[in-house]
């Protein structure tokens, strides 16, 4: 596959304005008759069996390596917080895009809705507000 032909098609066709992913999501969600119910359940042990697997290839790793190597990694994590540790310079800092109270708004937005019952009690709730012609279910 030719991605960077593919990348300019894309382009020229939402240029051209063409409905390139509304047809898909169309496609493959909207008239996709095919369903799937997944369930999924927390496993409490995860963590810690993830943690045990870690430090196992951490031991098996550090197992393997010589004192001199074990130092070197030691002295270029000493290095490494001391650079996170020191503080931004302020030309740095001023890079960092800021927002003040005062640019948040002070009223709510409220969006006009409508709210109706399709099929068996299920509430459908529409807006009338422009998404391109894709719709979000």
């Amino acid at each position: 596959i030719n991605a960077e032909y593919m990348g300019e098609l894309l382009k020229q066709q939402l240029k051209d304005g063409q409905p390139v992913f509304q047809e898909l999501i169309k496609q493959y969600f909207l008239e996709n008759n095919y369903r799937l119910t997944s369930i999924s359940l927390p496993d409490p042990s995860l963590s810690e069996r993830i943690y045990q697997e870690e430090q196992s290839k951490l031991e098996s790793y550090r197992s393997k390596l010589s004192s001199k190597e074990i130092e070197k990694i030691r002295i270029k994590a000493e290095e490494l917080k001391k650079v996170q540790e020191t503080p931004d310079p302020p030309e740095a800092l001023a890079c960092v895009p800021t927002l003040k109270v005062s640019d948040l708004k002070t009223t709510i937005t409220t969006i006009p809705i409508q709210v109706s019952t399709i099929g068996n009690n299920a509430k459908m709730i529409t807006h009338d507000l422009d998404t391109n012609g894709i719709v979000y279910v």
